[in-house]
């Protein structure tokens, strides 16, 4: 297969193979890559933010936990239980509970319950049946809040920190002993979600403008503006499975814009954060130069794939090369006389010999291929045998003995410019042609000159080994050995 041929096969291979590409890539792969390779940056960060957030509620959870412990040891609170109350006792829980709504902006209420259920006091608004200037006569603790409520706070644990969406609520619950430091039922003290908000903003944990949302019992969601049922079930039900989707599409608003929330679990409870849904995709137009990329790639691969193996006209080309390059090497490096008229005679017989030797290892030839390499065989041999024998032969058909080495550039050169004219031009190998130095040599008058002539140097010489003595052997892609070059006509020179 010529060059431009591999090249156009290479392209529609490409193409195929980029429409399988892009077709995948849109479909599924963008988002497997944004998940495990272009959010990892985004989501680390989020994720960092997240667990300095729960660590930071957990030290909240703390600080109330103190407030409700020094609540549970006044006294007056303690005497709640008590059928009888001194005006002292309710004047001082009274001047507890505004000193708390002073510190505490965002404090709701306090409720006591006792073990039967019932309410003892309480400075929520719901929980009260009728009031009067002496008395006041609380609902049954059951039926003062709904049932979830009732079952979450009856499930939870003593100084657990509680979070109803629906109230917006955050509460926690201790038990309470009477004056004589019998239990007698438990405490439980409520807050606006917005007071966890402010505390995480003065730890600077929070920006200005971000705001939380409760989600489910201990969850918590920062910048949900979106507070509908249906995307509170949404987060819930994500949160409720084993394998929860880090990032997950939520809701989109008025104006178009989509948002996905990142979760974060921690050891306590799950915490989130709204962002636009675009930060977690690859923008468009790094989307087009992966493709871009991609389409390249696969075709500088498949172009090489195709050029791995060697094309066997190139490959007999290459042997007929360095065969040509080495026998006239060996041939002018001789000193003595050589008689051209007999090897120009061997040579010739021995054409159809070195032509197989040429030949083999490489199979699968056609016709046409079988035909080209003949004609290149049979042009170089001639060649060969034609630019010596004329560039040797004395007249009258005396050989001449001395060489003028300085012309093995040129014949060289001129075998290759033969060869390279009848090889085809996708099958002609960009290779660079052996550079040799020309060296001036004396003409050699006698065998007295002849003996005085220096040797050649090594690096001006290519080493082709022993004498011509044998047949050609070229059954590798190996750089052929220089005994096998001289074995073509099976005499040494001279």
């Amino acid at each position: 297969m010529k060059v431009i041929q591999k090249a156009a096969v290479s392209i529609m291979l490409s193409m195929i193979l980029f429409a399988g590409f892009a077709l995948l890539a849109f479909s599924s792969l963008f988002d497997i890559i944004e998940t495990k390779y272009y959010n990892n940056k985004v989501v680390g960060d989020y994720e960092s933010r997240l667990k300095t957030v729960q660590n930071e509620i957990v030290n909240y959870q703390k600080l109330k936990n103190e407030l409700l412990d020094e609540i549970r040891e006044n006294n007056a609170v303690k005497t709640v239980f008590l059928t009888n109350q001194s005006k002292e006792d309710i004047y001082q829980r009274n001047n507890l509970i505004r000193k708390i709504k002073k510190e505490n902006i965002y404090f709701k209420y306090i409720r006591v319950v006792d073990d039967d259920g019932k309410i003892h006091f309480s400075t929520n608004e719901n929980d009260i049946n009728s009031k009067d200037d002496f008395k006041i006569i609380y609902k049954n603790y059951n039926k003062s809040i709904d049932e979830d409520t009732f079952e979450k706070i009856e499930n939870s644990t003593n100084r657990d920190l509680l979070f109803f969406s629906s109230e917006n609520t955050i509460l926690l619950k201790n038990e309470l002993d009477d004056t004589f430091g019998i239990k007698r039922g438990v405490i439980q003290i409520a807050f606006d979600a917005e007071d966890l908000n402010e505390y995480l903003k003065k730890q600077n944990i929070l920006d200005k403008n971000d705001t939380i949302a409760l989600i489910g019992n201990t969850g918590i969601v920062v910048n949900l503006f979106d507070k509908s049922e249906k995307v509170i079930d949404l987060i819930n039900t994500n949160w409720q499975k084993s394998d929860f989707e880090k990032i997950k599409y939520i809701y989109e608003d008025e104006t178009g814009k989509e948002y996905a929330l990142l979760t974060y679990k921690g050891e306590q409870r799950y915490s989130g954060f709204v962002l636009l849904r675009e930060i977690f995709q690859i923008d468009s137009f790094y989307r087009y130069i992966l493709l871009i990329v991609t389409f390249f790639v696969l075709n500088i691969l498949i172009f090489l794939i195709f050029n791995l193996r060697q094309d066997k006209i190139s490959v007999i080309s290459d042997r007929v090369k360095r065969f040509q390059i080495n026998f006239l090497v060996e041939y002018l490096d001789k000193k003595h006389e050589i008689d051209w008229n007999r090897w120009k005679k061997e040579l010739r017989s021995r054409r159809e010999e070195v032509k197989k030797e040429v030949k083999k290892g490489v199979k699968g030839l056609k016709k046409k291929q079988e035909d080209e390499v003949d004609l290149l065989i049979d042009k170089s041999w001639e060649e060969i045998i034609e630019l010596l024998a004329g560039r040797f032969e004395g007249p009258a058909g005396q050989n001449r003995a001395s060489v003028e080495i300085k012309n093995i550039d040129e014949i060289v050169k001129k075998i290759l410019r033969t060869e390279l004219k009848y090889k085809p031009e996708s099958q002609v190998p960009q290779r660079l042609t052996p550079q040799l130095k020309p060296v001036d040599v004396e003409i050699l008058e006698d065998d007295k000159d002849l003996e005085e002539l220096d040797e050649v140097e090594d690096d001006d010489l290519i080493d082709i080994g022993e004498p011509f003595s044998g047949p050609v052997s070229l059954k590798t892609l190996e750089e052929p050995e220089a005994s096998d070059i001289s074995a073509v006509t099976g005499h040494p020179p001279g």
